[in-house]
């Protein structure tokens, strides 16, 4: 039986869910070091991506791409910005 066809709580699964997580960035980690470039973006996925690089230790190579006036662009500056990263911008 799977461990997810089980009843579990919402915060079981969220705590699974960060352990595979924890388990895949670290497989990452010890595959690449901190030699990690990623796109970042306004979505949840890249902040997420980029939350978990960070709690592993990797302060990875960030670009943003599209124009000067999406959102995107502008969210990913902002976070790079309060975290101290640098950011490459590609039009």
């Amino acid at each position: 039986e799977s461990q997810w066809s089980r009843k579990m709580t919402n915060r079981e699964r969220v705590g699974r869910t960060l352990e595979l997580l924890d388990d895949y960035y670290n497989q990452l980690v010890r595959a690449f070091g901190s030699h990690v470039i990623a796109s970042i973006s306004g979505g949840y996925d890249s902040r997420l991506n980029l939350g978990l690089l960070r709690r592993h230790g990797v302060t990875p190579s960030l670009f943003v791409y599209g124009s000067v006036r999406s959102a995107d662009v502008a969210i990913a500056k902002v976070i790079c910005r309060q975290e101290g990263l640098q950011l490459l911008h590609l039009d």
